[in-house]
């Protein structure tokens, strides 16, 4: 990169220019100086952002050589216009450029390693063909090649040998990539289990013998491991696949995989995969093997049997939902035709419907329609009942869970009839503009009389001058304010004004009911709708006031170390008031033989009790309907709640009948898989192998780099479960997380095995 540096006056460039040379001609070197223009010097300077886009032409350039293809930024570099490129190219990367490539820190061990081994000729930077020559063997070399090299890094003195604090500073360098997942404490341990695995605890000197022995269970691993370098996910079809990338399970002979069952996976290989959980004490107990990867399905059914199986599912397990579905849009259409039918057909003796046929239908039927579908949507926010109904019979009847969504669906469905409602107006007024005053006065005379003149009432006067106007703008602004901080959008960056906004529904009733009340058209009916889910709405709020007056004394508080106290004075806090509990679908585990706990970043609260109503159940030796339950937790370092970490190992020490197998996805790892990874890998497997439980989290739980593969997973439920036939799934966290694994349950049950069950919430 060539800079351009800036003088405030022509004094301080020539002391810079003089300071210059003589330290170049310490050097041993010549300085030239040459004369140019402002506009001459910016043309032929290379910026930073020039030099990264070279830098990146650079690597393609590399991985384009190696991998043997063409492509649009590493074509021959004979032409003009590529001058600059071919320049850049001469003049050599960096080590800062390099360690930028790799995405790491330039004062990493592993760059200062890999730096050193391919400077051969140790200049302090890296030419084409130095760099060419490290790529040519990640990429096509053998694992016996890459495990050579990755030892030759850390042989500084050549002679083939690594001391013990040479291959500890080996081991260091890979875990670096965990960015601080593990202590230097755990990161010696790792070291000692390896040591001790391979029985190289009394060896003074390792070889590279000894080193490849290491990762000898890890050879496939090995073969696809590859340096993450920018430019290198762009290569197109000749990138590792996700199948080909390294699998973090151990791989399972007698399975084979299922295809198309691998569209949830990420980091995770192609072959047969065994999630397995991690016996502990229990080692004596027989579990059945759980396969991500799971045999073959049989089924003989073609596309359109299983379009049918899937139908068939979607009817059994909605079929709550469909029938209140049916049953409130059902009256909502009845409630708007028997309006749009009365103006039509049978209000003639008051003149309107002549008037305005079309304007009065459409506003008096959707009007109608709104009525009954806004104090309706009170009973779907109305918890502390929701959770009451979903206790009794009403339950089999009635999708307690789903009342979110139906708050969702009838909301939409009520801001759709409003913009009807108001373009029926439109035409109304539109029509009543241009009518005879003589007119108005016999259709509306409650609010018009006939002065003998004939010049009709003003547009603006019905909107701005009579009170059904003015309301109805008001609840117009009011609607879009609402539904602009309702948006998926305004609730993820500001969730306190969604929630702030939405108080405001006590003015959309009040304004409602004053639009109505002025009876222009008819006698107002609003309030008789609203009254019933009012009363309801009410008594659940003054259940949840009644409740928060309730003092309850702390017993017990910890400081988790998971970064949840930012500040704290010395100063008393104010009462905390909560709300609460409130049920959710989530507590129906119970009900199932085998249920699938999914929890992913926060949303892994709402298991917290669960997992503690399992430690205490366990503990007394109660039994239960639910025979197994699998807990999946995906978070991005186990760090990021330490808390859950706290209640797991509860759990596996009080699961005296084997209830509960549980399962850690990080996937800050996986985001960030190469070769450095794969050795991480390849420690944690030693450490568990060894200790019995995680380098990570310090658990017998066993886990894994990447996210979970739920169709796969699911699958192989089906399999080790195959008596059952229902598995409850029961997901929480971010929208993605949870469309995954309602994708998998719609994949499974389109075969004619155990069908699932799948109840979310997002946050």
């Amino acid at each position: 990169m060539a800079p351009v540096l800036y003088f405030e006056d022509e004094g301080q460039r020539e002391e810079f220019v003089r300071y210059l040379r003589s330290e170049v001609t310490a050097g041993g070197q010549e300085l030239a100086v040459r004369d140019m223009t402002e506009k001459e010097l910016l043309r032929e300077a290379v910026t930073r952002d020039q030099r990264t886009q070279i830098v990146e032409t650079f690597i393609r350039s590399a991985f384009a050589k190696v991998l043997e293809i063409e492509k649009a930024g590493a074509r021959d570099l004979s032409g003009a216009s590529c001058r600059k490129t071919r320049e850049a190219l001469q003049t050599e990367l960096t080590g800062t450029e390099f360690a930028d490539a790799l995405g790491l820190k330039p004062d990493s061990l592993f760059v200062d390693s890999m730096f050193t081994l391919a400077d051969k000729d140790g200049n302090g930077y890296l030419s084409f063909q130095e760099f060419l020559d490290v790529i040519v063997i990640f990429m096509k070399g053998s694992p016996e090649e890459k495990s050579k090299l990755m030892f030759s890094m850390h042989d500084v003195d050549g002679d083939g040998f690594l001391s013990k604090e040479d291959f500890s500073r080996l081991l260091r360098s890979f875990i670096e990539i965990s960015s601080s997942l593990l202590s230097k404490g755990q990161a010696e341990e790792a070291i000692q289990a390896m040591l001790q695995a391979a029985g190289f605890n009394d060896k003074e000197q390792i070889t590279w013998e000894d080193f490849h022995f290491l990762l000898r269970d890890h050879e496939k691993e090995l073969k696809f491991a590859q340096l993450n370098i920018k430019g290198m996910e762009k290569e197109g079809g000749n990138r590792l696949s996700r199948h080909q990338r390294v699998s973090f399970i151990t791989p399972e002979t007698n399975s084979s995989p299922l295809e198309g069952d691998t569209q949830f996976s990420s980091g995770l290989g192609k072959d047969g995969q065994e999630l397995r959980r991690r016996q502990g004490k229990r080692s004596g107990l027989q579990s059945p093997k759980v396969y991500v990867k799971p045999k073959k399905d049989h089924s003989n059914r073609n596309a359109v049997q299983q379009k049918i199986q899937h139908f068939k599912r979607f009817i059994e397990n909605y079929r709550r939902h469909i029938v209140c579905f049916t049953i409130v849009y059902g009256i909502t259409a009845g409630v708007a035709l028997e309006r749009c039918y009365f103006y039509g057909l049978q209000a003639d003796s008051s003149g309107v419907p002549e008037t305005s046929a079309v304007g009065i239908v459409v506003s008096r039927g959707s009007a109608a329609a709104i009525s009954f579908l806004y104090p309706y949507m009170l009973l779907t926010v109305c918890r502390n009942l929701i959770t009451l109904g979903r206790e009794t019979f009403l339950n089999r009847y009635i999708p307690f869970d789903a009342a979110i969504d139906f708050h969702r669906f009838m909301a939409m469905s009520a801001i759709l009839l409003t913009v009807t409602h108001c373009l029926g107006h439109v035409v109304n007024i539109y029509v009543f503009s241009v009518s005879d005053l003589s007119i108005l006065a016999c259709l509306f005379p409650r609010v018009l009389a006939n002065n003998g003149s004939e010049m009709p009432m003003r547009w603006s006067w019905w909107f701005f001058q009579t009170v059904p106007g003015m309301t109805g703008i008001l609840l117009l602004f009011i609607f879009a304010f609402m539904y602009v901080f309702a948006s998926h959008y305004f609730r993820r960056i500001s969730f306190q004004g969604f929630w702030l906004t939405h108080y405001l529904y006590v003015v959309i009733y009040i304004l409602t009911v004053i639009h109505g009340s002025y009876a222009l058209l008819q006698q107002p009916s609003f309030y008789i709708y609203l009254i019933p889910p009012a009363l309801l709405f009410l008594l659940d709020k003054l259940i949840s006031l009644h409740r928060k007056k309730v003092e309850i004394p702390v017993v017990n508080a910890t400081l988790l170390p998971s970064g949840t106290i930012l500040y704290c004075t010395l100063y008393r806090s104010s009462l905390l008031y909560l709300d609460g509990p409130f049920g959710e679908g989530h507590q129906e585990w119970t009900d199932f033989e085998v249920s699938v706990l999914v929890g992913g970043g926060i949303g892994v609260t709402p298991f917290a009790s669960i997992l503690k109503d399992l430690v205490f159940k366990s503990s007394v030796k109660f039994k239960t309907q639910c025979r197994k339950v699998y807990f999946i937790w995906v978070t991005r370092t186990q760090r990021q709640f330490e808390w859950v970490s706290d209640i797991i190992r509860e759990v596996e020490e009080q699961d005296s009948l084997d209830l509960v197998s549980v399962h850690i996805y990080i996937t800050q790892l996986a985001e960030k898989f190469d070769l450095r990874t794969t050795m991480l890998y390849v420690c944690e497997r030693h450490f568990q192998k060894v200790w019995n439980r995680s380098l990570f989290t310090g658990l017998r739980s066993v886990t894994h780099f990447g996210r979970p593969p739920f169709v796969s997973f699911f699958s192989s439920l089906q399999e080790v479960h195959p008596e059952v036939g229902k598995i409850g799934v029961f997901s929480c966290g971010p929208p993605g997380l949870t469309k995954n694994v309602e994708k998998g349950c719609q994949q499974m049950n389109k075969r004619d095995q155990a069908h699932f069950i799948h109840h979310y919430e997002n946050f």
